[in-house]
């Protein structure tokens, strides 16, 4: 399933999407290409949960300025903007292709969503965004049988 998502990402045209991205979200191209190729390295790499949490806090960080500046929630709230419109480009493109993963892509899409919302959020609320949430509870594929049991 995997090489058959990385197949079908390399069926859209990422850098005609990285362009319309950065005209739209005036968000620089090497910014664009250096989280998709991330997002690439991950899914090569059957990455967790926790990897991708990572991933995206780095990412955020690094686009973010420090939480004392005094636009800091309007630079959230535009980084919220610009993940959604990069994440509905890819989507969009995946479909016009009638991907065979994409119901695959669409879950993640909507979990990283969710994800970069969720960190930012408590970036905004000062709170420590490194963390997951208590209330998540993440098991193994073991651990779920093992409770099902």
């Amino acid at each position: 399933l995997v090489q058959q998502k990385r197949a079908d990402l390399e069926k859209i045209d990422i850098m005609k999407i990285h362009e319309q991205i950065s005209w739209v979200t005036e968000c620089p191209l090497e910014t664009v290409q250096t989280i998709h190729s991330g997002m690439v390295g991950l899914l090569d790499t059957h990455a967790s949960f926790d990897d991708w949490h990572v991933f995206l806090v780095k990412s955020i960080n690094s686009c973010l300025p420090e939480r004392s500046h005094p636009n800091y929630t309007v630079k959230a709230k535009k980084f919220i903007m610009s993940w959604s419109y990069y994440s509905s480009m890819v989507i969009r493109d995946l479909t016009l292709r009638s991907v065979q993963t994409f119901g695959s892509f669409h879950l993640i899409r909507m979990l990283l969503d969710e994800l970069v919302s969720h960190v930012i959020e408590q970036k905004i609320q000062n709170t420590e965004a490194e963390y997951i949430p208590q209330n998540i509870i993440i098991k193994t594929g073991q651990e779920l049988k093992q409770t099902l049991a």
